[in-house]
């Protein structure tokens, strides 16, 4: 034979209903937080343990290497060269102004209406 619980009233039962639901919300932060902190050590440990394995090899593979001093030179005065600001008035031009002692051919100009020889 079953027995039957008694029934908590409405007002009781709604006000559990409250008290579940942030049951639930605080297990879930729980879970997340595990969860979160957990692949935040897997990453970084990781990390770590590269870092140090680089330090490791670098450490045991001091050498010095011997440096071409005049090539150096050279390549430091083509950098400077090449980091040199230019004023660009100077060495453009105007493409919509025609002088005389231009070779391009003007605009409406006889030679214009010519055929090329073929």
């Amino acid at each position: 034979m079953l027995i039957k619980r008694p029934r908590l009233p409405d007002w009781r039962q709604d006000h559990l209903l409250v008290w579940r639901l942030i049951n639930w919300v605080v297990v879930g932060i729980l879970l997340a937080s595990v969860l979160l902190s957990s692949y935040f050590i897997y990453v970084y440990i990781f990390q770590t343990l590269e870092s140090a394995n680089a330090i490791a090899i670098l450490n045991a593979n001091s050498n010095y290497d011997v440096v071409n001093l005049t090539d150096f030179k050279i390549v430091e005065e083509k950098v400077a060269v090449k980091q040199a600001v230019e004023d660009p008035e100077n060495s453009l031009r105007n493409i919509f102004i025609y002088d005389e002692s231009n070779t391009a051919l003007q605009p409406n100009s006889p030679t214009d209406q010519t055929k090329p020889e073929r």
